[in-house]
């Protein structure tokens, strides 16, 4: 009798174990899946800002840059850099924000750069636009 209730002892030990292991992987499959479309979005405005930068790029061709200007384009480079390692590093959602504040930061420097190309007073930094983080709201 002493060894039935011992067999039914660790079965339900088992059985527990086994419950919460499946319950620790359905909980990490959907944490996955709530950061897929994060990790998505964050990284088309990455490769966005890698196109804007490219562009930049193609206009500065053959134009010597002052060191203001060049510090700017070095600035916008170096937010491109951070935001792609700032990305891979997204472990939940809100942490999108810091890739968003460096997207922003690298955008603000690009416009720095054309302002002085252009011989005109650099921009006034304004917070990113809710609609469309892309540009600035009026």
């Amino acid at each position: 009798m002493g060894w039935v209730v011992l067999l039914l002892l660790v079965a339900v030990v088992a059985a527990v174990v086994v419950s919460g292991r499946r319950s620790k992987e359905r909980a990490l499959a959907q944490r996955q899946a709530e950061l897929e479309p994060v990790k998505k979005f964050a990284f088309e405005d990455i490769t966005a800002l890698g196109e804007e930068l490219q562009s930049l790029d193609l206009d500065l061709a053959g134009r010597e840059l002052d060191p203001g200007a060049n510090a700017d384009y070095q600035r916008a480079l170096d937010a491109y850099e951070s935001a792609k390692t700032a990305g891979d590093r997204i472990a939940q959602p809100d942490d999108i924000r810091h890739v968003t504040e460096i997207l922003e930061d690298g955008r603000y420097a690009m416009a720095c750069v054309r302002a002085r190309v252009d011989g005109q007073p650099l921009p006034t930094r304004r917070p990113p636009c809710f609609f469309d983080p892309v540009t600035a709201c009026p």
